[in-house]
């Protein structure tokens, strides 16, 4: 039977949580991108076993704030170089609302339909939240954001984290590596449909097990697990097996990203500081902090988070550095084949 469900997001991140740097170049990226999601990933179909379902967005109150962000971030630049005193109250304030509405076959019983609307919206937000971040870099938090669930009275918490892929963006923008750059969300969003299976909740290759690590990595804090996550996506994407060998995921990772040789040094001191982190964390020889992180209650915490937190940054870097070669050459991921032939030809 034919349904039609209208569902609320709110508090879709505005702007980018880390830090401002950048902003002259990465606000009218964000804006110009954000544009662009309306026509591209503005409306969604997918056909079940039920039928079509068929799942719009209206991303207008993301483009206003963002657009009123980046004229209150000009007029403080003004401010600053006038040396006069800047306003914070004058950013966007309300909270940013994204219209949805799924419409489709779903079954007769109205409870078990709206859940089944609700799940496909759900799942077609996270797929939202990756080709954003794939295309533009931390332009896409979903971190606090809350899906109104109609007529259950209830909302569902999307805690969808934008760091990694910002971290990995602010590292690159200032010089370092691997970079990163802002892709056409239109050839990021024909890849992403060419590996992504509908609405399937376990992958189908290896470019999708990356993409759900990449999830995975966005939904928890900082930690020891952040670590796993990471080596996930790595190993998943470069066709390694856990335990192999650290120089062989080094020299795939070099040759997919064409390290220089003045990044081969970053590469092999930030990879072998994860190979031993997760050696710690899998043979029990890492020192774990207490579930409450405070660094109030004892200040050693502050250098074991940093350490997850710089290792897991660099790892994800890498993943979405991957990813954006992947998606710039046309292929759907990489295989890696061995060449054997005569070490000394006639």
């Amino acid at each position: 039977m034919e349904k039609i469900f209208e569902f609320r997001l709110t508090g879709a991140g505005q702007g980018r949580a880390i830090s401002d740097f950048g902003w002259e170049t990465m606000g009218p990226d964000d804006i110009r991108t954000w544009r662009e999601a309306q026509r591209v990933l503005g409306r969604r179909e997918i056909v079940t076993a039920s039928g079509s379902i068929r799942i719009t967005f209206d991303f207008s109150e993301i483009i206003s704030g963002l657009e009123h962000n980046h004229c209150v971030m000009k007029d403080l630049e003004l401010r600053r170089q006038a040396e006069a005193t800047p306003t914070i109250g004058e950013f966007y304030q309300q909270p940013v609302t994204i219209p949805i509405t799924v419409q489709g076959e779903f079954g007769e019983e109205e409870r078990l339909a709206e859940y089944q609307a609700e799940s496909c919206a759900v799942s077609a937000l996270h797929d939202i939240f990756l080709v954003m971040n794939l295309a533009a870099p931390g332009s896409c938090d979903f971190y606090s954001s809350m899906l109104d669930l109609g007529s259950r009275k209830r909302a569902a918490v999307l805690g969808l984290l934008n760091g990694p892929f910002e971290s990995a963006y602010l590292a690159s923008f200032e010089g370092g590596w691997p970079r990163l750059q802002v892709l056409d969300l239109q050839q990021v969003a024909q890849w992403y449909w060419r590996v992504r299976s509908g609405f399937a909740q376990t992958p189908g290759n290896r470019a999708e097990k990356a993409l759900f690590g990449l999830l995975h990595l966005a939904k928890i804090d900082v930690s020891p697990v952040s670590v796993i996550w990471v080596f996930y996506a790595l190993e998943t994407l470069f066709d390694s097996k856990a335990g192999e060998n650290f120089r062989m995921i080094r020299d795939r990772i070099s040759i997919l990203l064409a390290t220089q040789p003045r990044d081969a040094a970053s590469l092999r001191r930030n990879l072998r500081e994860l190979y031993d982190l997760r050696s710690a964390i899998v043979h029990g020889g890492l020192e774990v902090t207490h579930p409450m992180i405070d660094d109030g209650l004892d200040r050693r915490v502050g250098r074991a988070v940093g350490r997850y937190l710089d290792a897991t940054n660099f790892g994800a870097a890498i993943v979405v550095a991957a990813l954006q070669e992947i998606v710039k050459r046309g292929w759907a991921y990489p295989r890696f084949t061995e060449l054997v032939e005569d070490g000394q030809p006639l």
